[in-house]
This record gives C-alpha cells, structure tokens and sequence, in this order.
C-alpha cells in the first residue's frame, strides 16, 4: 500500500481540483480521512482475519462498495444542518467517492500483497495494474521507520506525492490570477 501520507496528498489534490473555493475546513478534514480510511482493515491482523479473508488487508474496505457506502455517510454528515438536497449535496458526495475510490486505485499500482478487492462483494477476486511502480509500504511504524520505508517513500515521492503537489499548486494559481476583483 502507498503510506498514509500519498494517499492524503492524492485524496487533497482531487478533493481541490472538484471543490469550490470556498469549502470548509470541516471537508478537508473528511477528504483527509476518506482518504485513508480504507487501511483502517489492518486491524484485521489483531482479529485473526487472514490477509486473503474478504474481510481482511485490502478486501472489502478497499472496494468501490465501500467507497460508496462511507462517502454516501460522510457527505451526509457534512450536510447534517441542511434540510434540501442540492447541487452542493451530490458535489460534496462525488468529491468524497473520487476520493475514497483513489485509496484502491493506488494500491493497485503498488508492487505487493494479494491485490486489491476492488469490486468485492460482487466479485471476490484480488486485482493490480499491469504497471506497479510503487514500492509496497512496509506495515506498522517500526518498519515504516526503516530503510525499507525510506525507499517507499522515494518512490512514492517521485510517482504520486510530487505530481500531486505540482498540480495541487498549477490549480491554485490558475485559481488566483483568473479570479476577477469584485
């Protein structure tokens, strides 16, 4: 899996290219969680679920299901006060659903593990891309804090966190010098 770090970075970079300019903090701090949320199924190994269970590391919380489900949630907490639905209702869910679906996508493009779950319960099988450039992240923090960690890092610096601040930046300023004074 690409660390927590790449897949914020990723999850920000998208969640900015679709929102507005003014969104809150509350929906950044929801795209940074979305985000990551997916690797939250390590904690099957403290279960005794299995790796290759559909319930274990990168199954089912790693499917467009569940990227659905828990965006459908997030979005309906962030719009907890508002009685209508709106445009800003079905923006906000599709920026949390890119987000979310990002985490697996990712994944698929990293070089270990049994693959991705991307479209259990409908299919149990485990998937990657043909092209799997990024290192696996190594998991628990004193393994991330090795030279194996370092090594993910780079590569995910290079391929994902980089690219990702680049556009990040290009937006915001396209942003900035197309704004018309009022």
């Amino acid at each position: 899996m690409p660390t927590a770090f790449t897949h914020a970075a990723a999850g920000i970079t998208t969640a900015y290219l679709l929102s507005g300019r003014r969104d809150s903090v509350m929906l950044w701090i929801y795209v940074v969680i979305l985000s990551v949320m997916a690797d939250f199924d390590v904690i099957a190994f403290n279960l005794g679920i299995p790796y290759s269970h559909i319930f274990g590391h990168r199954g089912f919380f790693h499917s467009l299901l569940f990227a659905a489900c828990v965006s459908f949630i997030f979005s309906m907490m962030y719009h907890c006060s508002k009685r209508k639905i709106s445009f800003s209702h079905l923006r906000v869910l599709l920026v949390f659903m890119l987000v979310s679906a990002l985490h697996p996508i990712l994944d698929m493009f990293t070089n270990g593990g049994l693959g991705i779950g991307l479209f259990i319960p409908f299919n149990n099988e485990r998937l990657f891309f043909p092209d799997r450039p990024i290192k696996v992240s190594p998991i628990g923090l004193h393994s991330f804090f090795s030279g194996r960690g370092i090594t993910v890092l780079k590569s995910e610096l290079r391929i994902v966190i980089l690219p990702s601040i680049s556009l990040f930046l290009a937006v915001f300023l396209l942003r900035k010098i197309t704004v018309k004074p009022e």
